[in-house]
């Protein structure tokens, strides 16, 4: 997506946010639970073009991601905690992305 936003300027920004957990369907093609009010706080919290990440799922991601020839570098970041709405204890934010 970043490479397509760079050929073509006028594609929307994204913002995400990613967590791990259990998640039940509350109705048709609607989810819910901790792990989708995680997400959706990360995602509020990230920059345009920007990928955040619960600590669970960047440090499972961490482990399997691999680079080969010709794939972009992955830069990984860790922030540290954050008080995010909804939330009693903090969060700890991490970013995936392109170097």
């Amino acid at each position: 997506l970043l490479r397509a936003r760079e050929a073509q300027p006028d594609l929307p920004e994204v913002r995400v946010g990613i967590d791990g957990g259990e998640v039940t369907e509350a109705a048709s093609d609607v989810v819910r639970g901790p792990a989708v009010d995680l997400a959706a706080r990360l995602a509020v919290l990230a920059g345009p073009d920007q990928a955040l990440l619960s600590t669970v799922v960047f440090d499972e991601a961490r482990q399997h991601v691999r680079l080969g020839p010709g794939l972009p570098e992955v830069a990984w970041r860790a922030y540290g905690p954050y008080r995010l709405d909804g939330f009693e204890r903090e969060v700890h934010v991490c970013e995936v992305g392109l170097t």
